[in-house]
């Protein structure tokens, strides 16, 4: 529920990032890394491509230890 509900709002407010936290989060307790740092990715862009801005350091080390769980054995 909270998944849908923050692709919906990103889809809406592609740059919020509290609720690409939530959704990467939602994600990841479902078992999909891929996803959640596919929902990373999007922000990136968006922020970066038309704000020019960096995601939040929140965000980004979230990002990050999605990334090095993922290369793990």
């Amino acid at each position: 529920l909270a998944l849908d509900h923050d692709k919906k709002l990103l889809s809406i407010y592609p740059w919020n990032e509290a609720s690409a936290l939530v959704a990467m989060q939602a994600s990841q307790a479902m078992g999909n890394t891929t996803g959640a740092l596919r929902i990373y990715q999007n922000i990136d862009k968006v922020l970066q491509g038309e704000l020019n801005l960096e995601p939040g350091e929140g965000l980004r080390l979230y990002y990050q230890t999605l990334i090095r769980r993922k290369q793990s054995p």
